[in-house]
């Protein structure tokens, strides 16, 4: 599963990154992000790729009930066209969730260490997502997300079963399209190929409340 991550890049340095020109997007550097808050992420839009943020934990548009999104963090790529959850946005509102690292936690002798996983070249890369638009009869829209995880990638295996969707920069264009084939973009749905690297950080993550760049510092 994915239940943390870290983007601690800014507004500039994403746009740059993912050649976004539209969008409205104010992203301050986070190193723990939890599910019910904001994620930066890259939809289509009428003229290209568009930035901006959603709430990680998606609410589907049909849900009585908004918190039915704490529970839906991350949607299984095996079964994401088939859930009723998932089934209409993995068709019609696939999304890109940006990231620079995620969390894991590594069981050994009967404790758990917060291993972070990054690029080797430290690069922020993108998660493929969902989105969905709930009409809080309050408040109006709210546009929320969640997470493809897959089998584990031979890197990650040791220390969680399952990981992200990592899509590279290639695939990325393709998932957010509004034309392509969904039954085709399930190929885009298999463990990360490249390189990973895995190393421990500080207890403090295991708590959401905590924040800065020191949660990123290896430990040990």
């Amino acid at each position: 599963m994915c239940g943390r991550f870290s983007l601690g890049v800014s507004t500039d340095r994403l746009v740059e990154a993912f050649g976004i020109a539209e969008g409205d997007l104010d992203w301050q550097p986070r190193y723990n992000i939890a599910p019910t808050q904001d994620v930066a992420a890259v939809v289509a839009g009428e003229t290209g790729p568009r930035i901006g943020t959603l709430r990680w934990g998606l609410i589907p548009y049909w849900a009585d009930d908004p918190a039915i999104g704490n529970r839906l963090i991350n949607a299984r790529a095996e079964t994401v066209d088939e859930k009723p959850s998932f089934r209409d946005p993995f068709r019609d509102r696939r999304c890109l969730v940006l990231a620079d690292g995620f969390y894991e936690w590594r069981k050994e002798n009967g404790a758990k260490t917060p291993m972070r996983v990054r690029l080797p070249d430290e690069e922020p890369f993108a998660f493929a997502g969902l989105w969905d638009r709930w009409l809080d009869p309050d408040g109006g829209p709210v546009h929320t997300c969640a997470i493809i995880t897959t089998d584990a990638s031979p890197a990650i295996r040791p220390i969680h079963p399952r990981m992200p969707v990592i899509l590279p920069p290639g695939d990325r264009e393709r998932w957010i399209d509004d034309d392509a084939d969904p039954a085709a973009l399930k190929d885009l749905l298999h463990p990360y190929r490249g390189e990973l690297e895995a190393y421990a950080v500080p207890t403090r993550v295991n708590s959401p409340a905590n924040e800065g760049p020191d949660l990123i510092e290896p430990v040990g």
